[in-house]
């Protein structure tokens, strides 16, 4: 709130809009998806269609995930072949990695696969390593989800590199989380404890519940397996803390 108030809306309604497409990620991360819709939205309201199409992009995606962690799929891929109709070049790559993710969550991963390789190719032509790993990461868990885990481990390691060479945590923990999650199907349960410690570890530093309580709910089965009872109930309790602060 108190940058925005530095900006006057009718100088610089780009830079309102891009402070409420950030705020909408803070706040999605943290749990409260109300109020990342209404700040997400507020954006859009501040630029016209025609104009500012950078930040129109970005908050159409932002808009598209919180629209998916909801449920609201049809809404989702609305938003996203919007931003698509206006993208080109790198934008272009981060809109297909965002319509990679809605199709995976809506249980298509052949098409979260194809629209992840065009997110992937986009990236690497225009150099773009910010997007990059985060393609790198949906197209893996696609390929996951086929029973590809030969190759999703390949393109899973080469976005960690690339998130721990740029310091991106947040894309570092994601890409983490799926390499337990393929060391679980592999049978690797010592390097799938290691991996998701290794993200929680991050999720902490950065203040990221909605990751923290996925990987305490891994962490927990496979404490339970282990029979280690005081990590299973200390990860436990974690996870009732988060929950009940998500309610508050």
């Amino acid at each position: 709130k108190s940058a925005m108030t530095l900006i006057a809306p009718q100088d610089e309604p780009s830079a309102i809009a891009d402070i409420c497409s950030i705020l909408g990620v803070i706040f999605y991360s943290w749990g409260r998806r109300d109020l990342a819709e209404e700040t997400t939205l507020a954006g859009l309201n501040l630029i016209n269609e025609s104009g500012h199409i950078s930040s129109r992009i970005d908050l159409l995606t932002t808009n598209a995930t919180i629209l998916r962690y909801n449920g609201r799929m049809n809404e989702a891929y609305a938003a996203l072949e919007d931003a698509r109709l206006i993208a080109n070049g790198q934008e272009l790559a981060r809109v297909d990695h965002n319509l990679a993710r809605c199709y995976e969550h809506d249980g298509n991963p052949n098409e979260a696969v194809a629209f992840a390789m065009q997110s992937v190719v986009g990236a690497r032509r225009h150099r773009n390593e910010v997007v990059l790993p985060y393609a790198l990461e949906i197209l893996g868990s696609a390929l996951v989800d086929l029973g590809k885990l030969k190759s999703a481990l390949r393109h899973l390691n080469e976005g960690l590199s690339i998130a721990m060479e740029d310091r991106d945590q947040r894309v570092a923990c994601q890409l983490l989380e799926r390499l337990g999650f393929v060391a679980l199907k592999l049978g690797n349960t010592d390097v799938a404890l290691e991996k998701f410690e290794d993200a929680l570890k991050i999720t902490k530093q950065m203040n990221y519940p909605i990751w923290q309580k996925k990987l305490l709910r891994h962490l927990i089965k496979i404490y339970e397996e282990k029979m280690e009872h005081f990590h299973a109930l200390t990860a436990y309790r974690q996870l009732i803390k988060l929950m009940d602060a998500e309610r508050a």
